[in-house]
């Protein structure tokens, strides 16, 4: 089984590039995005053929969209939403992966460097699946650190440590920097990050240029394979007209009365129901059109 492909990335607003994001999906066999400063009102929509896509819109008191998550699942993973948590210094939003025959909770997360980070809010996101369950927080802390391939540290990169020290759990960067200054190169750092416990070890983590913004994707491959599932094997075709063509036919229950009326009538319905649709379904084969179809 194919070990778990997930990206991380600022996209410092995604007008404009949903395209490229496409095509980037299918290039690099992403199997889980995770998005901060989206830049999106609710209104519009973001459809990414053969995902899932997870949304948490954010707009200015003059209705003007800014920050914002989402995070795109391949839909062949087995997954499910984790409920929003609402923080003070800190956006986060989550899903929980099925992996190698157990769960792996993912959050894609932001931090704006204008708001002082309560180190505990990222705690509690790693604490807020079962001990069992593995969990990553992945995105823009704008936390710099030694510890995570920057030359100097802030006042936040210093207090993630001291907590992860304190509290065990783990922070890591790539090695190359995310936050690329145009004017003072050397400048560059790294502020995409992931913090994680419960893992069986570390993922690897690859900065890649394929997409347009100031901080570059960061790919993390996971030893824990995921789980999918795949197409049905053969497909099922109703011939609605037929379908109501039956229906037709049969006989309407007589008027009921008593409670015991309504419960045999609620059988005898449901029965020339399942009876119709049987009379008027057909299955085939899926072919490999269809199992290409399906995942685009």
């Amino acid at each position: 089984m194919d070990s778990l492909r997930v990206v991380h990335w600022n996209a410092d607003s995604l007008k404009g590039k949903v395209g490229l994001l496409r095509l980037f999906l299918k290039e690099q066999r992403v199997d889980v995005m995770l998005i901060s400063e989206t830049y999106l009102k609710s209104k519009l929509q973001l459809r990414i053929p053969g995902y899932f896509v997870y949304r948490q819109d954010e707009v200015t008191p003059q209705g003007e969209a800014y920050r914002g998550l989402a995070v795109l699942v391949k839909r062949t993973l087995v997954h499910q939403a984790v409920e929003p948590k609402r923080l003070d210094t800190l956006y986060a939003l989550g899903v929980d992966i099925q992996v190698g025959g157990g769960e792996m909770r993912l959050y894609a997360a932001y931090r704006a460097p204008s708001t002082p980070l309560r180190v505990q809010e990222v705690r509690d996101l790693l604490l807020t699946a079962p001990p069992t369950t593995p969990t990553i927080v992945a995105g823009d802390l704008n936390a710099k650190h030694q510890a995570w391939h920057n030359t100097t540290s802030n006042t936040t990169g210093k207090q993630l440590v001291h907590d992860a020290s304190t509290y065990g759990y783990e922070i890591a960067g790539p090695r190359e920097p995310t936050r690329l200054d145009p004017v003072r190169p050397h400048r560059d750092s790294v502020l995409d990050i992931v913090v994680y416990r419960g893992l069986r070890a570390p993922p690897t983590q690859e900065v890649l240029t394929d997409l347009p913004s100031d901080h570059p994707p960061v790919l993390l491959v996971f030893r824990e394979p995921a789980t999918t599932t795949g197409p049905p094997k053969s497909l099922v075709h109703t011939d609605w007209a037929t379908y109501h063509q039956t229906l037709a036919a049969f006989e309407r229950p007589a008027l009921v009365k008593t409670p015991e009326e309504v419960d045999a009538a609620a059988v005898e319905i449901s029965r020339t129901l399942q009876t119709a649709l049987r009379a008027s379904s057909s299955t085939r084969p899926r072919s490999e059109t269809d199992r290409t179809h399906c995942h685009t």
